[in-house]
């Protein structure tokens, strides 16, 4: 778990002493790693005002209900990460507290056209392994995140609207692509985390593989700004191979 959640407050439900759930609420809305293949939204009637926290992850869901999120419009955290999702609904318009959303581990390549809706509040924010390619529009214009977690996504040009997220803490680019980075990233003056370490290579897709960034090239970028002199950059692991 990264610092920054460490100091949220505790996002999971309440259990009794003998491991069950202490309402139908929390059961029906944090079903993690149970093979769960469809979401019922009858099982979130009468509760949806209090439900704030759901969590759907290590499922077998190919789609999410398309009044999901416009029916539970109290959540402040959402976790369907490594599902087998192809693409999210709309309704984060609805949704006026939501801080944390975890998307990882899915097929997803793009938000819905509502997303930046709750860029006033989303802090956090993990779209990883995920087929995106480019870093969706939508999450340039979450101006509140703190933490974005946007590692192998198979991203090869970081856009300069990045340095728009001045509040980032965490950013984690690994894995990616990158044949360079914008100057806008010394725009982030509170960054402590800067994670590309294994920067892949794509020989057999792109003609110009040899300008992706190395190692050498990322220092040179680094010591160019002071903002990068006191942060914990991770720049290990540089490779050459395909995707996985």
């Amino acid at each position: 778990m990264s610092t920054y959640l460490k100091k949220q407050p505790n996002l999971k439900p309440c259990f009794n002493p003998d491991g069950s759930l202490t309402c139908v609420a929390h059961r029906d809305s944090h079903i993690h790693g149970q093979g769960l293949s469809a979401v019922t939204m009858s099982s979130y009637t009468g509760y949806e005002s209090v439900i704030t926290n759901l969590v759907l992850a290590h499922n077998n869901l190919t789609v999410l209900p398309e009044t999901l999120l416009s029916t539970l419009q109290a959540l402040e955290s959402l976790d369907v990460s490594f599902n087998k999702l192809t693409s999210l609904p709309a309704g984060f318009s609805h949704i006026r507290n939501l801080r944390f959303v975890w998307l990882a581990g899915n097929s997803l390549r793009k938000l819905p056209s509502d997303f930046a809706k709750c860029r006033s509040t989303l802090t956090f924010l993990d779209i990883s392994h995920n087929p995106f390619r480019n870093l969706p529009a939508a999450v340039y214009k979450c101006c509140n995140l703190v933490e974005l977690k946007a590692s192998h996504i198979d991203l090869w040009e970081l856009s300069p609207e990045i340095g728009a997220l001045e509040k980032l803490e965490h950013l984690h680019l690994a894995g990616n692509a990158l044949s360079k980075l914008p100057d806008a990233l010394a725009a982030l003056k509170q960054l402590q985390v800067f994670d590309v370490s294994g920067v892949r290579w794509y020989e057999a897709e792109r003609q110009d593989s040899q300008s992706l960034l190395t190692q050498e090239g990322l220092k040179e970028f680094l010591d160019k700004y002071p903002v990068f002199q006191n942060i914990e950059t991770k720049v290990s692991q540089t490779y050459r191979g395909p995707y996985i």
